[in-house]
C-alpha cells in the first residue's frame, strides 16, 4: 500500500473512534430493588435507543436554553439531579434524587405530583430512567434536559458545587 493510503486509513479509524466515543451511551444502568408495589418502577432503558416510543407521553424533552428560560421564568420548578455525581457539580437549586440507589423511587410519596420537574443527570440513562419513573407514577409536568449536565455546561450556564 502507498504511504498516503495508510495515512488515510489511520485518519478514518481515528475519526470513527472519536464519533463512537461521543455517541456511545454511558453505562449508568439503574438497579431496581424496590419492593413497594404501589410504585411503578418499570423502566426499560435501551442503551442503543435512548427512549421507547411511549416515553414521549411520560415526559417532554427540552434543550438547555429552553430549560434556562423555564427556570428563570418559574421559581417553583423543581430541578432534579438523578445522578450519583451531584457533588461534582449541579444546576443551581437542584436537589439530588439518584435513580441508581433507588432514592428517587423511595421518595415518590414525598414529591408533589402537580409540580413541574426538570430532570437531568450526567448521562441519558439516568435522566431518562428518572423521567420515566416520574411519568409512570402520575407526575404530569416532567421535562428532561437534552444533553444533561454536560450540555448545560456547554452553554456556560450557572452551576453549584
Amino acid at each position: 500500500m502507498k504511504k498516503t493510503n495508510i495515512l488515510f486509513l489511520i485518519l478514518v479509524l481515528i475519526i470513527a473512534g472519536v464519533i463512537a466515543y461521543f455517541l456511545w451511551p454511558e453505562s449508568e444502568e439503574p438497579v431496581n430493588k424496590n419492593t413497594n408495589s404501589n410504585i411503578n418502577t418499570n423502566r426499560s432503558v435501551n442503551p442503543f435507543i435512548n427512549m421507547a416510543a411511549d416515553d414521549e407521553e411520560l415526559f417532554s424533552e427540552i434543550t438547555a436554553p429552553e430549560a434556562k428560560e423555564m427556570i428563570d421564568g418559574d421559581s417553583t420548578i423543581i430541578i432534579l439531579d438523578v445522578s450519583a455525581s451531584y457533588e461534582k457539580g449541579h444546576l443551581v437549586g437542584a436537589v439530588n434524587y439518584p435513580v441508581e440507589d433507588n432514592t428517587l423511587e423511595n421518595s415518590l410519596a414525598d414529591l408533589d405530583k402537580e409540580a413541574t420537574y426538570l430532570v437531568y443527570g450526567y448521562s441519558d440513562n439516568a435522566s431518562i430512567a428518572g423521567a420515566q419513573i416520574l411519568g409512570q407514577n402520575g407526575f404530569a409536568n416532567v421535562y428532561r434536559l437534552e444533553g444533561n449536565y454536560p450540555r448545560w455546561l456547554d452553554y456556560a450556564y450557572p452551576i453549584e458545587k
